[in-house]
């Protein structure tokens, strides 16, 4: 018989509805419908519990019993093998038989012992196995109400921390910036979850560089209730930590709303990878100097010299070209070639935006190659190659692009080369 059919057979036979049963054992009506019907099997704890009320043992209801009742069985078949004690006066053949009689009955029974301690070792692996699944189970109900209450709990936390925060809304522009001074000019937008006719808002940015300090901004309620306001910040690699102070009736409250970037990587100006400028360096056994050679593009668009983007910057690019440095005086120069989309030789660059992705259309640029040009510098010596820019307004940008140190004389394999890394700032010039 099936645990779930004798299960159903006790509680019958015990004179109880499945309502009763389920209140007993602290479960629900559903959990013993489900044990009876085969869906699911009952905890450990529920079988030594169901076990005491219908006073069975675990074993019985896990149809252990078939197994005493073969023992049972075979035992009572031993007895009845066994023959009556022998008279004395029986005769040598009568006890010749008799012997045989029961050296076969042990035969037999060592025969159904075997097969019973067989049968009992699988009944126990079977046994294991099925407590086995039922800690499986027990260890997955767990597993599963740890998640759920997890869930509940950062839901819960989120919840909380949203409705304690005073900000709905926090924006920022950069809207220009001054190399000379290394400063930029940010407008910042405010919104507040609640907004009341006496509520004043301002702003404390705190330079998180041990250079600068703490810039104040009072920010003004606008006709939608956004608070805008507008400062002046030294530009920073490290960034800034934005707080903003909520002033009602002469109480205050501080919220540290998020951190914000240094701008300079977005105001300032800096070239993009893809240098593909190129010079040759030829020696002769019959000179004291190194000769450099340029090659000149034909193709402009197959030879891009680096990628231009000029930040926050209001102005245009006018021209731009190379400046080749030996030992820190300019041997030589080449300009860059502009080619407008429809091929015509214009200035000195060609806008192109598809290489720099997620950009704004306005001040991005792609260099393209440059003129040919020859010159000698001596063996040792330092050749660097850098990149300017003229601008609309006048202001020249340069940057570093490859510096390389000639071999000597008597080694031409121990020079050194060196490729600055991206992305490259401008300076002014």
């Amino acid at each position: 018989m099936k645990l779930c059919e004798k299960l159903y057979e006790l509680r019958r036979a015990a004179g109880l509805s499945q309502e009763e049963l389920a209140e007993r054992l602290n479960v629900s009506r559903q959990a013993v419908s489900k044990w009876e019907n085969g869906a699911a099997q009952p905890e450990l704890s529920k079988l030594v519990e169901l076990s005491r009320l219908y006073g069975v043992s675990v074993d019985e209801l896990l149809s252990l019993e078939e197994a005493e009742k073969d023992d049972a069985k075979a035992a009572s078949s031993v007895d009845a093998s066994t023959p009556a004690p022998a008279q004395e006066t029986l005769t040598a053949p009568k006890k010749a038989r008799r012997q045989k009689l029961l050296l076969g009955a042990a035969a037999v029974c060592l025969v159904l012992a075997v097969g019973t301690a067989i049968y009992s070792s699988r009944r126990v692996k079977q046994l294991e196995r099925q407590v086995s699944s039922l800690q499986s189970q027990i260890l997955s109900v767990q597993s599963n109400l740890s998640s759920q209450i997890a869930g509940i709990s950062s839901s819960v936390r989120d919840a909380m921390e949203e409705s304690a925060t005073l900000t709905a809304q926090f924006d920022y522009t950069v809207k220009k910036f001054d190399l000379d001074a290394y400063t930029c000019t940010v407008a910042f937008a405010l919104q507040p979850k609640t907004v009341q006719d006496d509520l004043a808002v301002s702003l404390r940015l705190h330079s998180l560089s041990s250079d600068d300090g703490t810039t104040a901004v009072e920010l003004v309620r606008d006709e939608y209730d956004v608070y805008r306001g507008e400062a002046v910040l030294s530009m920073n690699d490290t960034g800034f930590e934005a707080t903003a102070a909520y002033d009602t009736g002469g109480e205050r409250q501080l919220e540290t709303i998020r951190d914000l970037p240094g701008f300079a990587d977005e105001a300032l100006p800096k070239l993009y990878e893809d240098f593909s400028f190129g010079y040759g360096i030829s020696y002769s056994s019959y000179s004291d100097s190194i000769r450099c050679s340029v090659k000149d593009w034909e193709d402009p668009e197959d030879h891009r010299t680096a990628n231009l983007f000029l930040g926050a910057y209001d102005a245009a690019l006018r021209s731009a070209w190379l400046d080749y440095r030996v030992n820190g005086k300019s041997a030589a120069q080449s300009a860059l070639k502009f080619m407008e989309a429809d091929g015509d030789e214009r200035s000195a660059v060609q806008w192109w935006i598809s290489d720099i992705p997620d950009e704004s259309t306005a001040g991005v640029y792609s260099i393209y190659g440059a003129e040919s040009v020859e010159f000698d510098l001596p063996y040792g010596a330092e050749l660097q190659v850098v990149f300017h820019a003229e601008l609309t307004d006048g202001t020249r940008l340069s940057a570093l692009l490859t510096r390389e140190t000639m071999p000597s004389a008597n080694n031409r394999s121990d020079g050194v080369s060196e490729t600055t890394a991206m992305p490259i700032v401008l300076t002014k010039d």
